[in-house]
């Protein structure tokens, strides 16, 4: 099985969604979907890819190398 396997067009939209918006919070309001909804879907995509897309903090979400280079 690929990672393509895992990955859907909705879980792009979430990236870079949570990319601009700095929050995982701003980004559900966006999309609209529920934060943890939202916050779900990228904890699995991240479980079945076996990287971490982002930083998580009180401060804010970023992106790691991973994740920059899942955005490009």
């Amino acid at each position: 099985m690929s990672i393509y396997d895992h990955l859907e067009f909705k879980h792009f939209k979430y990236i870079v969604a949570i990319a601009e918006a700095g929050t995982f919070t701003a980004a559900a309001i966006r999309l609209p979907l529920a934060q943890s909804a939202l916050s779900r879907q990228i904890s699995d995509m991240e479980d079945a890819l076996g990287v971490h897309i982002f930083d998580r903090s009180r401060g804010g979400t970023t992106l790691t190398d991973a994740g920059e280079s899942l955005l490009r």
